[in-house]
């Protein structure tokens, strides 16, 4: 059941994000292994909401950010 959007909480924001075309397959391939085909941003939302309330999933993905950063400051 999709989730409910009210006019407070609704998908509104549009982020751009850079992706290269060959970690943009395998994440589209990944999808459609799960069933998942159409549900790209879903996706990208249930990332976000594992990294900000999952400890366990922020440890993996923080050990992995600074082999993908795109721009070093």
């Amino acid at each position: 059941m999709p989730r409910k959007v009210d006019v407070n909480s609704g998908h509104t924001k549009k982020w751009n994000l850079y992706v290269n075309e060959i970690e943009k397959l395998e994440f589209l391939k990944a999808l459609i292994a799960a069933g998942f085909s159409q549900a790209q941003s879903a996706a990208v939302r249930a990332f976000m909401f594992l990294y900000a309330t999952d400890e366990e999933t922020r440890k993996k993905v923080n050990e992995l950010i600074p082999d993908y950063l795109v721009y070093n400051k």
